[in-house]
């Protein structure tokens, strides 16, 4: 296989394994829903950039 092909295969890869960790970080499956929230709220702010 190609240096490009098994470039592709571990983009894939990773692409499903995120995926599969959205899925499993679900509001949904949270024991504590309210703290899934909290923690996402904080996270955006953190992540705001102010001009």
């Amino acid at each position: 296989m190609s240096a490009t092909g098994t470039g592709s295969l571990k983009n894939t890869a990773a692409r499903n394994d995120e995926r599969q960790m959205q899925g499993s970080m679900s509001r949904m499956k949270c024991e504590n829903p309210r703290a899934y929230e909290r923690a996402r709220y904080i996270r955006a702010l953190q992540m705001y950039k102010f001009t």
